[in-house]
């Protein structure tokens, strides 16, 4: 098992969003079959551009202000 502390994890800044991949492809625990991170949004980062990805689980550990919105359910 490989330990590591969040603070030693490469930030990736994105629009509406920094990331910080814990396990997955090119990432502090190297991994092609499964993905781990962590992701900050504030209003520093701006809005997020709307974006397709993989099925994903969210937790969210702190809000203030917060709201979400999505489109319609495709396939």
């Amino acid at each position: 098992m490989e330990l590591f502390r969040r603070k030693e994890i490469p930030k990736t800044e994105l629009p509406g969003r920094v990331l910080q991949i814990a396990v997955g492809k090119a990432s502090k625990s190297n991994s092609d079959k499964m993905m781990v991170g962590f992701a900050h949004y504030s209003a520093e980062s701006g809005p997020m551009e709307p974006h397709r990805h993989i099925e994903e689980t969210i937790l969210v550990l702190d809000v203030r202000n917060g709201w979400f919105r999505y489109g319609p359910r495709e396939g």
